[in-house]
């Protein structure tokens, strides 16, 4: 997180909400460089993008054990 000035997250937490809509695979760095205005990662994070949408951020609640996508099984 040092990359983007964050010193103090939270973590275990759930911050914010979206709804996953399209996947995008690109195909060469070229392309990935393209969209770099749409995502924080480096190529190293693999070739997908994802697209959002209904972005929210929420009030902050704990739930350890869940990395990447899931269906949250809390009404918010």
């Amino acid at each position: 997180m040092e990359k983007f000035a964050f010193s103090d997250l939270p973590t275990g937490q759930v911050l914010g909400k979206a709804v996953l809509v399209n996947v995008k695979k690109y195909k060469n760095s070229e392309e990935f460089n393209n969209d770099k205005d749409k995502h924080l990662a480096s190529e190293a994070y693999g070739k997908y993008g994802f697209i959002l949408s209904d972005i929210k951020r929420i009030k902050p609640f704990g739930y350890n054990g869940k990395l990447g996508f899931w269906n949250c099984d809390i009404i918010i």
